[in-house]
């Protein structure tokens, strides 16, 4: 009787995961779900990226099966960058929940758009500005994108 009982509650708890939105309506544990699942196939997608040649030189991957865990992680190392477009679709399940019932004005959105990517924007761009340095001090040569001059990061800055 004890694991029945656990079971409903457990079964209960996965079910309210997959369907039941917070109480505000507009907060869908599914869709944050699916969010973290494309996030991860996108990260793990990026990791064959440590077995490209150092900047410069032709950018070619080795064989599948000479990346590490190929075995497992094939199907992200192959097909992880469809991810980007399920955030976009993400993306825009989530503007229709948000927006729904209301018109706000371009400026607004805009503002809130930028208000939101635009720091995570520039404090990837430092720390990557820190890592090609330290890149080229220890290694001699840069990671997989050559132009990492003060030109190239202004440009980066605005985008």
């Amino acid at each position: 009787m004890r694991n029945a009982v656990a079971e409903t509650s457990a079964s209960r708890r996965a079910t309210g995961i997959l369907r039941v939105p917070a109480p505000d309506g507009r907060h869908y544990t599914a869709v944050d779900l699916l969010r973290g699942l494309a996030a991860l196939a996108v990260l793990l997608w990026h990791y064959q990226h440590f077995w490209f040649p150092p900047a410069g030189q032709p950018a070619t991957l080795p064989p599948l099966v000479q990346l590490p865990l190929s075995g497992t992680l094939w199907p992200f190392y192959l097909y992880g960058h469809y991810a980007v477009q399920l955030f976009w679709v993400i993306s825009g399940f989530v503007f229709a929940a948000v927006y729904a019932g209301r018109r706000p004005s371009a400026a607004s959105f805009f503002g809130a758009r930028f208000a939101r990517l635009y720091p995570l924007h520039f404090v990837t761009l430092l720390l990557v500005a820190v890592l090609q340095f330290w890149s080229i001090s220890a290694l001699g040569y840069f990671q997989i994108y050559l132009y990492n001059d003060l030109y190239h990061f202004v440009l980066n800055v605005f985008f």
